[in-house]
């Protein structure tokens, strides 16, 4: 059924068509969209379709019964065919894109909806193939009648079977989709992990040449600083080699060493900087003021 009650399938008719020599007995017109309880009504006014009505089936609870599920019937098929042409649709963009419903929200809406809507639907059919089976126990008291019951009870479990393979398809796609969106979250995180990469590199490249920039600005006259230069890269370089020959091929005993020399190397730079050429340049200008006085 769709909104307010309208029939999925707008205007359909069920009935066969009657044969070239048969003349239909009261059809004149294909029913025009409405409301389900409109569709039964007029079907059961026209019940039986191919003939006039009989008194003894006119007597019969089967002359109500039937139509009213016939019409509920091919209401479950059209709307299971509806289903079916969805489903092949969204299995199409899924082999012609995994990706595609991971990109367009409106997939993911539709496909939230059937997973929540078949479960819902293959119990109403499950019900009322259970009532199809009380009722032929109770109403079908000819043979014809009991012949038509078992025509609906074959349709409805047509119907069970065709729920049950949907519900298996969309699992298969919402499989897929999450899938589909693993994949993209994974491609994702290495184009980050990239990216990190090369802030790493850049960060190696820079801290460096920064330090030494730091160095050549404390003073006009770089070759009074050339002995702390030889002094810093003395030890800086071996302490560096070691580092990186204990990230490469040390052990887990000797990582809190290479945590220790860290640090060390920091102290040392922050001595270099900071503190002992301010010193060795205030010296300097101590001693040539008083080499001026003298």
């Amino acid at each position: 059924m769709g909104d307010e009650g309208l029939p999925s399938s707008a205007i359909f008719d069920f009935l066969p068509e009657p044969a070239v020599e048969e003349t239909p007995f009261r059809r004149e017109f294909v029913l025009p969209p409405s409301q389900m309880f409109q569709n039964i009504r007029y079907y059961t006014a026209r019940y039986p379709w191919f003939g006039p009505a009989t008194s003894e089936q006119m007597k019969d609870n089967c002359f109500f019964v039937l139509p009213t599920l016939y019409t509920v019937c091919a209401e479950w098929l059209v709307l299971c065919h509806k289903i079916k042409q969805c489903l092949s649709c969204y299995e199409t963009k899924y082999h012609v894109h995994d990706t595609i419903l991971t990109q367009d929200r409106r997939y993911w809406r539709s496909e939230s909806n059937w997973r929540g809507y078949l479960p819902q639907w293959k119990n109403m059919v499950d019900e009322t193939l259970e009532q199809v089976i009380a009722a032929e126990d109770k109403y079908a008291t000819s043979s014809k009648a009991k012949e038509m019951f078992v025509d609906l009870i074959s349709d409805f479990k047509r119907i069970q079977s065709m729920m049950s393979e949907f519900q298996v398809r969309v699992d298969r796609i919402e499989t897929r989709k999450i899938a589909a969106q693993q994949h993209e979250a994974a491609t994702q995180s290495v184009a980050e992990s990239h990216r990190v990469t090369r802030l790493t590199w850049l960060a190696t490249i820079f801290i460096p040449l920064t330090f030494v920039s730091s160095l050549f600005s404390m003073t006009d006259d770089v070759g009074r600083i050339m002995g702390t230069f030889r002094m810093y890269f003395g030890i800086a370089v071996p302490l560096a080699i070691a580092s990186l020959l204990v990230i490469r091929w040390g052990s887990p005993a000797v990582k809190p060493i290479y945590e220790y020399t860290l640090i060390l190397k920091f102290y040392m730079q922050i001595y270099f900087t900071r503190f002992r050429e301010p010193l060795r340049q205030k010296r300097e200008e101590r001693k040539r003021a008083a080499m001026g006085l003298d």
